[in-house]
């Protein structure tokens, strides 16, 4: 599961991350690095990710906490994978990925119009 496309923060450790996600995945995903997401809250985040090209098959936000938890549980439909929702309850620490399948073009991301399928922790 390769990303095709990311939004990444500009902060000097996100764009650390996704340097090892390109390499680890062999991404040669379109990136687009936003000074913004440093800050941004889950609706920031949400207004970056609706700007998405309609051909981005696989998008990654690489961001901060508490936006990225914020964000996966927002977006997530109420139902999700089991095993994923219970790893994802018991934390969201650094490294960690949420994956959620979006069923709706990129402009019409919104609350629960994701759901979460799958939630990794990075080895830091």
């Amino acid at each position: 599961m390769a990303p095709t496309h990311a939004f990444v923060s500009s902060a000097v450790r996100a764009l650390a991350t996704w340097e090892r996600v390109a390499h680890g995945a062999r991404s040669t995903a379109e990136v687009f690095v936003e000074d913004g997401l440093y800050t941004a809250g889950p609706d920031s985040v949400l207004d970056s990710l609706r700007t998405a090209p309609e051909d981005a098959s696989v998008l990654m936000y690489v961001g901060h906490n508490p936006t990225a938890a914020s964000l996966a549980h927002v977006l997530d439909d109420g139902e999700p994978d089991p095993a994923a929702f219970r790893a994802m309850s018991e934390g969201y620490p650094t490294a960690a990925m949420a994956v959620l399948e979006v069923g709706v073009a990129w402009a019409d991301l919104n609350a629960a119009t994701a759901r979460l399928i799958a939630f990794h922790v990075g080895q830091g």
